[in-house]
């Protein structure tokens, strides 16, 4: 591994940790760099801010989801990544409270959007506009993350799961039935 993934490693470690407790809009680089034994200089080499730190976690961790497991349907990996994002949901919490223009939530919206489109263009017709319908689908997924994330008690990634497959079905029951 480089020495630059090491270090964004340990940064990224550093801010998972500090988001455990602390709210995101309380954290600075100051406070990262000294839990992490760095100098800032060290951590703008790396991030421009505390929101690209945010976002290459996600982005790192989503890698490993998306690409190193190869999940074959989407089905599949909604479900890892709602286990993905259970299993980290202080971290998450924290992340998507934070709005606006370099947030986790619209990143997360954007990456979600290209996916989503790569996923749909088989089950789609090709006389459909696949940029709205992913950019639809990502925005819904972003909200309702974020309230599955922030429900207390938060219901395990499998109750979640069931819960949507169940909503979707719902709907393209409603929408077949209107279709007739």
């Amino acid at each position: 591994m480089s020495e630059s993934n090491i270090t964004k490693k340990a940064l990224a470690s550093t801010m998972k940790e500090l988001m455990m407790n602390t709210p995101f809009s309380k954290i600075s680089v100051s406070d990262i760099c000294e839990l992490c034994g760095m100098h800032r200089k060290s951590f703008y080499y790396h991030f421009k801010d505390k929101y690209d730190l945010v976002n290459w976690i996600y982005y790192h961790d989503f890698i490993d989801i998306t690409v190193k497991n190869q999940p074959s349907t989407f089905s599949e990996l909604y479900y890892k990544l709602s286990e993905y994002f259970y299993e980290n949901r202080v971290f998450y919490r924290n992340a998507l409270s934070v709005t606006g223009q370099n947030s986790f939530g619209e990143y997360y919206q954007e990456l979600f959007q290209a996916l989503f489109k790569a996923y749909f263009e088989d089950e789609f017709p090709e006389n459909c506009d696949l940029d709205l319908i992913a950019q639809y689908y990502s925005e819904v997924s972003v909200i309702t993350l974020t309230k599955w994330l922030k429900s207390n008690p938060c219901l395990p990634p499998d109750e979640f799961f069931d819960l949507m497959k169940t909503a979707a079905k719902g709907l393209s029951k409603i929408v077949s039935e209107n279709e007739e």
